[in-house]
């Protein structure tokens, strides 16, 4: 079964490269590249379907049941996005970042399709391996990992749970391209390499023995591709404010570093950055002047934003509920990890390589992620 599902995978992947090469012709060759995009994402879409059906059928928790729901949403939807379904007046709504890449937006109709459904199967296809990932991951070992009570654990699981829902609700209000374009185009993406980095840390405290692990080629892909998507952290960091990537790069460098008590920096240096992001990009002053003055639910008991209004204030700009609520449970999932991070460490100071190389891309991941969110205002 595990070979088979393998096999799959690495078919997604190769028909994702020929979709991406088929994309290219489309510049040179309209209409007969368009005939080999669509029949390349019509393979992809059957492919798709082959994996959905070889997930088993228990949802052990709500985290796993939110993941399939949003899965099998792109299986229903993904036929929508490989048939041609822009006309040129949906030009007119389409966000900016989708046209920085088009040689003449008002004209290339099919150029704009091809992108929106490349992004739609990328997304499809890294749910997809989010879920086998999800699935392999045994929740009480992870508990145990982390010295966890039931009942503070089903806390835990809860900020999980409200994670991937928001993500469903997100995956599921995209019905057509149209939908999808009018986002920005790192919008549906970077949710999903959210959730795909997230299982991935979970599944290193779970398996802390790494070396046993099998090899597993679409993981290890899409590991490549969020490093590989998250390499303008630093850029996007500087253009804020140049003070953080001292914070960042303390993290990162102390991963590679000697020092027996590195994963304390990793973890303290982390936190500091994320809390400086927070207030950097959502200072107290404007988010009291942006706030209405009966929503005293965004208020702590200092009377200070919480970290619930600064995020929504960071994306006061974005115009799609289901995404803001998503950067919303998002954040707080992230602040979960770093605590479940935290009591690992204390209980075991020594965190493998890959344990912190986990949490740090998916710290990478949310900065990337946040920061692109507030380059909108």
């Amino acid at each position: 079964m595990r070979e088979d599902l393998d096999e799959i995978l690495s078919a997604y992947a190769k028909l994702q490269r020929d979709l991406e090469a088929a994309t290219r012709l489309m510049r040179m060759l309209d209409a007969g590249a368009m005939e080999h995009f669509r029949q390349a994402a019509e393979m992809l879409q059957r492919v798709h379907l082959q994996v959905i059906e070889s997930f088993g059928s228990a949802q052990c928790s709500s985290l796993l049941a939110s993941i399939g729901a949003a899965n099998a949403h792109w299986r229903d939807a993904m036929s929508l996005f490989v048939s041609p379904g822009l006309a040129a007046e949906d030009l007119l709504n389409v966000h900016r970042t989708w046209l920085g890449g088009l040689r003449f937006p008002l004209d290339n109709v099919a150029e704009l399709q091809a992108a929106a459904a490349l992004s739609a199967i990328k997304v499809a296809y890294g749910l997809t391996e989010s879920q086998r990932l999800f699935e392999r991951i045994d929740l009480e070992a992870l508990r145990r990992a982390a010295g966890l009570h039931q009942s503070a654990f089903l806390k835990f699981q809860d900020v999980m749970g409200q994670f991937s829902s928001t993500y469903a609700k997100l995956a599921q209000s995209i019905r057509t391209p149209q939908d999808l374009t009018y986002l920005p185009t790192y919008a549906l993406p970077g949710a999903t390499r959210e959730v795909f980095v997230t299982g991935y840390a979970l599944d290193t405290v779970c398996t802390p023995d790494n070396a046993t692990r099998p090899a597993d080629a679409p993981q290890a892909q899409l590991i490549a591709d969020a490093e590989q998507d998250t390499s303008v952290c630093v850029e996007l960091l500087r253009s804020v404010d140049p003070a953080m990537v001292a914070l960042y790069t303390g993290a990162h460098e102390a991963l590679h570093s000697a020092n027996p008590d590195r994963a304390r920096h990793v973890l303290s240096s982390l936190r500091e950055l994320w809390t400086h992001i927070l207030h950097r990009l959502a200072p107290d002053d404007r988010v009291l002047a942006w706030m209405p003055s009966d929503r005293k639910d965004l208020l702590n008991d200092k009377k200070q934003p919480t970290r619930r209004a600064r995020v929504l204030y960071i994306s006061r700009h974005i115009d799609h509920e289901p995404l803001t609520e998503f950067t919303v449970a998002d954040t707080h999932a992230l602040l979960k990890l770093m605590e479940l991070f935290n009591r690992v460490h204390g209980l075991d100071p020594g965190l493998t390589d890959e344990q912190l190389r986990a949490l740090l891309l998916r710290s990478d991941s949310w900065l990337v992620y946040i920061l692109r969110i507030a380059e909108e205002g």
